[in-house]
Formats: C-alpha cells, sequence, structure tokens
C-alpha cells in the first residue's frame, strides 16, 4: 500500500475483484497502491469500482493519478477516465492506458458521490508480440 488517506478497508482494493470494497467517502480520500514494479507507458489500468450503495443521486467521479517515484504524480488524462457511474450493485471495470511509466497509482474523488474500489490490476506487453501477462497490484 502506497497511500491511505482517510479510506476504509483499503486492502480490498487489491488482487482480483472479489466483492470486498475500499471505500472512499470524503473529496480528501486518496487511495494509492504501489505495482511492485514500473510498468510501461501503454500499460493497460483496471479499476473495479462502484458508487456507494444508499449514496444519493449524482455520480461518482473517479480521477486517477500515476507516479513512478512516489513523490510527483501525473494526472491521468482525462482526470475521471471518461467513467461516471450510477452503478451500486456489482461495480463496473473501467480500463485505462498508463500515460507515463509508473509504479505507482493514486485514486481519489474527482467530485462527485462518495464511491467503493474492489480491485486494481494492470497488463502489459512483455515483448512486441500479443504476449501480456496480468497482475494483481502489490500490497506489502
Amino acid at each position: 500500500m502506497s497511500t491511505n488517506n482517510g479510506v476504509t478497508n483499503a486492502g480490498s482494493a487489491t488482487g482480483n475483484p472479489n466483492q470486498t470494497w475500499a471505500e472512499l467517502h470524503s473529496n480528501s480520500d486518496v487511495l494509492g497502491l504501489d505495482f511492485g514494479q514500473i510498468i510501461p507507458i501503454g500499460s493497460s489500468i483496471a479499476i473495479t469500482w462502484r458508487k456507494r450503495p444508499g449514496e444519493g443521486g449524482g455520480n461518482a467521479n473517479l480521477g486517477v493519478r500515476l507516479s513512478d517515484d512516489d513523490i510527483t504524480y501525473t494526472n491521468h488524462s482525462p482526470t475521471t477516465v471518461g467513467s461516471t457511474t450510477n452503478q451500486t450493485t456489482n461495480g463496473i471495470t473501467t480500463t485505462i492506458t498508463s500515460q507515463v511509466a509508473a509504479q505507482y497509482i493514486e485514486m481519489f474523488d474527482n467530485g462527485g458521490r462518495d464511491f467503493q474500489i474492489d480491485a486494481v490490476t494492470w497488463t502489459y506487453d512483455e515483448t512486441t508480440t500479443t504476449t501480456s501477462e496480468t497482475v494483481d497490484c502489490y500490497t506489502g
């Protein structure tokens, strides 16, 4: 775990989707994860998330930023990763393509309703062929 500012059950955001949720309930909540190694530009990052059940009207907006050193972060463009959700049951999986080489990811409320994150995984092409590998986030 890289950053856990105000997040309940932060460890639930690692591994494959399993319906256990890290909870972000405030605009200042930030969940950061360490991938365990630097992933290259162009890697696919899949985030399974949902609007918190029981949360009032409006959308949840997931913000994402990436870093190679856990100090300087680059907002993913667009910051809202192109997704808003009113989904409150199984969630949705939003896949982004990393625009920078990164070892760390931070996810935050980008102006919307409370939300939860079930899983963050990443995939990258190790060669110039179609061979790829999916690895869970490192938590320790």
